[in-house]
């Protein structure tokens, strides 16, 4: 990205194949971000699955007549 460049001009060169660093499409992209959308494993990162403010550890609960869909 170059220093006055918006972000969205900076994607858009990347989607058109007009950038010179080493993010050069898309792909490259989502290479860089796949590890800040995937969430850990619990047993890799128990903290992240916690319910701040509780003592109890977070898990879903499902109601009587509510579908797991």
């Amino acid at each position: 990205k170059q220093s006055d460049d918006t972000l969205s001009r900076w994607i858009d060169r990347i989607v058109h194949g007009n950038e010179s660093s080493e993010i050069k499409s898309v792909e490259d992209m989502k290479k860089i971000l796949s590890p800040l959308v995937i969430p850990p494993s619990k047993d890799d990162d128990p903290d992240f699955y916690a319910d701040y403010g509780s003592d109890t550890s977070y898990h879903t609960m499902t109601g009587k007549g509510e579908c797991a869909a």
